[in-house]
């Protein structure tokens, strides 16, 4: 047993143990608030939205705060929004810049960061299905290096496709009148099920799933359109909550998707790689990858990488100092080769 499922089994323990309380918010808790409260302000003085959403894994690491007490660790706060409106390119540059001139606690805008969000769209047919693009992203960083990840979506139905397991759909909709932490305050200290009082968005029940460590796969459609990097988001997400070996079904599904695509480059599967790497459980995380296929199917140049740092695990094993070093090596690395292919416009 290793040390994420130690502490997963801990957390439980301390449901059944602990009383009920309510949650005690801490400066970090206060000061994601306060900048989401900002960026509220200035979406809706700005382009009228009025409803924001904190999702993907930023979504999890607050309610897991309020919940279990643990440390809110994300390394971008993800947030979306619905235009209502398409959504080009050129709109979300100048959103950006608009931000960043709104407050300078919103952040500075990271100009080569303005990308596509494609996604799986089993409602259209064809390579239109297979390429959606549901919206635009872009990036503002603060004074703290803390990276909101904003994603601008066409419309509610577009930001719906987003998502692979039932954990990725978690989602807490803040309006222009509510701020974050009045948002969670029904949320009771070792208390699960008081997440419902929240009125969080969980269509598949993915936190009942979560702190029960099933989570599931629910958008077979995006794991084969993209099989590498959904399989790269897939390890991370069961890595987080203690599970560094995929469940037999999604290994699985994963092999059979990973297996079905051909070598190629592709940005995104680098700067997933990065992420996967950059994991505390990085190393944990990059076996499964090979377990799955994965490393075989990356592009050459990031394959020699990837087979390095697997060659330094085989002989001194995952938790030696030498595999550590190889890793911190690699990632610096690949991130000079992400930020080339930034500065060549890339997206």
């Amino acid at each position: 047993m290793d040390v994420n499922q130690i502490m997963f089994y801990l957390r439980k323990l301390a449901v059944i143990a602990l009383p009920q309380k309510a949650t005690n918010w801490n400066d970090k808790l206060i000061r994601v608030s306060e900048r989401l409260a900002l960026l509220q302000k200035a979406l809706f003085e700005l382009c009228g939205i009025e409803t924001i959403y904190i999702g993907a894994g930023s979504s999890i690491s607050l309610l897991d705060h309020c919940v279990y007490g643990d440390e809110i660790a994300m390394r971008d706060l993800d947030i979306f929004a619905c235009l209502d409106a398409e959504v080009t390119r050129e709109f979300a540059f100048e959103l950006g810049q608009k931000l960043q001139q709104y407050d300078e606690d919103l952040g500075i805008f990271s100009e080569h960061d303005v990308r596509p969000r494609r996604r799986g769209n089993p409602g259209l047919t064809g390579d239109d299905s297979q390429n959606y693009n549901a919206g635009f992203g872009l990036f503002l960083i603060d004074s703290e290096d803390e990276l909101l990840d904003l994603t601008l979506f066409h419309s509610r139905d577009d930001m719906l496709l987003n998502g692979i397991l039932d954990v990725d759909r978690i989602r807490i909709p803040l309006t222009p009148t509510e701020r974050l932490a009045d948002k969670l305050q029904p949320i009771k200290r070792h208390d699960p099920s008081s997440v419902r009082f929240a009125g969080i968005e969980d269509e598949h029940g993915g936190y009942d799933n979560w702190t029960q460590r099933s989570a599931r796969v629910v958008n077979r459609f995006d794991v084969f359109r993209a099989p590498l990097l959904t399989s790269i988001r897939i390890i991370r997400s069961f890595a987080k909550h203690g599970q560094p070996a995929l469940p037999d079904p999604a290994l699985n599904l994963m092999s059979e998707a990973v297996s079905t695509t051909e070598p190629s480059q592709s940005f995104h599967v680098l700067r997933g790689v990065i992420k996967m790497l950059s994991d505390d459980n990085g190393l944990s995380q990059l076996e499964v990858f090979r377990a799955v296929g994965g490393i075989e199917k990356v592009e050459l140049s990031l394959r020699k990488h990837l087979s390095h740092v697997i060659s330094v695990i085989d002989k001194f094993g995952v938790a030696a100092r030498e595999a550590r070093k190889v890793v911190k090596e690699t990632v610096g690395i690949l991130k000079e080769e992400e930020h080339r292919w930034k500065l060549s416009g890339v997206n």
